[in-house]
């Protein structure tokens, strides 16, 4: 039973079912699909809550939304993973000769990160460049890399210089695109001792994975606030580059390019296994699908330049062709989006 400081919302699924929750009344949308995706278990990236005439906005409050009372919404998935079967070239983003550091996607939008600057591009249709931003715009020397948050704000990595200008350290900041133009978002930045060169940066459903230096770092987020605590750290040994951790937050995969295969750690950071021995050659980078499936670019797949999509036991279910190395990959919901030695930096499969 709600009580006067609590709003009961009912939400109904594509089958049928229907879904209670408790929000405060005086909640905002994202409240509510936060508190829905805590039942549902599925991220907020991948669906959208909608009443009988538009699209619940997380930044309104539900009272301005929910007109008359309404409190039967539905629950709209937007996401299914990419067809690896009749996988082709979609399109291609003309953002050559950037020298990608890690690329990144998030519903219709593409996110390129280099040293020098952040492309963030609308990638439906033709493409179209939104937003070109210099990284010392936003108090960095060089970026590194960067990831969506589910609602679609950014964590972004890069080199910031100290006082002393003789040091360098690592800042991670929370940023959202508002209004033409990057901003930083409430919440703790995370400062890292350590000398600037590549990381990789990666985000589940409430834990973000970070590498650099061969050292993985594991945070916390709270999306209410944005904040980022470090939760703990492991060292490794080799030449480890490409981050990924699935929707559930149970699962690391990290690229071994000494050995030349992914290994497989738990949150906690003991390596359960290895994927792609004997076929992988120099991965690079690694991301997870809506279904927990692994999938991997790199130099080749056995004796092909292809993307490879392996099973969370190991076994490699497709080969994608694409004929050029891959440098960075990141899969959003159906859509794998590459970086390749072609310098086409914006290569949309699907």
């Amino acid at each position: 039973m709600s009580s006067s400081r609590s709003l009961q919302v009912y939400v109904r699924r594509e089958d049928g079912e229907m879904i209670s929750v408790e929000v405060p009344v005086d909640a905002n949308g994202a409240e509510l699909l936060e508190e829905v995706s805590d039942v549902v278990d599925v991220p907020l990236s991948q669906f959208t809550l909608r009443t009988d005439e538009e699209e619940i906005d997380g930044a309104l409050p539900l009272s301005e939304q929910l007109s008359g009372g309404e409190t039967v919404i539905y629950f709209v998935p937007t996401a299914r993973p990419p067809n690896y079967k009749e996988a082709q070239t979609l399109r291609h983003i003309p953002a050559s000769d950037l020298g990608a550091q890690c690329v990144c996607k998030f519903r219709d939008f593409s996110l390129i990160v280099a040293k020098d600057r952040i492309q963030l591009w609308e990638t439906e249709g033709a493409g179209r460049l939104l937003q070109d931003t210099p990284v010392q715009s936003l108090g960095l020397s060089e970026g590194m890399c960067a990831c969506f948050t589910p609602n679609g704000d950014i964590l972004l990595a890069g080199v910031r210089l100290t006082a002393d200008a003789e040091s360098t350290d690592i800042l991670i900041q929370h940023l959202r695109y508002n209004e033409n133009e990057w901003r930083r978002c409430s919440g703790e930045l995370i400062h890292f001792d350590s000398a600037g060169q590549d990381g990789w940066i990666a985000m589940g459903k409430k834990l973000v994975v970070f590498l650099t230096r061969g050292v993985v770092r594991v945070l916390t987020w709270e999306s209410g606030t944005g904040l980022l605590s470090e939760l703990r750290e492991w060292a490794l040994e080799g030449d480890y580059r490409g981050i990924a951790i699935n929707r559930t937050d149970d699962r690391i995969a990290i690229v071994n390019n000494t050995e030349s295969c992914v290994d497989i750690f738990n949150a906690t950071g003991q390596r359960l296994f290895r994927i792609g021995e004997s076929l992988l050659t120099y991965p690079q980078d690694v991301s997870f699908d809506l279904v927990d499936n692994l999938v991997v670019g790199g130099c080749r797949v056995g004796h092909d330049k292809a993307v490879g999509v392996f099973s969370s036991e190991g076994k490699l279910l497709h080969k994608v062709p694409v004929g050029y190395w891959i440098w960075h990959l990141h899969v959003f919901g159906s859509q794998i989006f590459l970086d390749c030695e072609n310098k086409w930096c914006g290569t949309i499969l699907g």
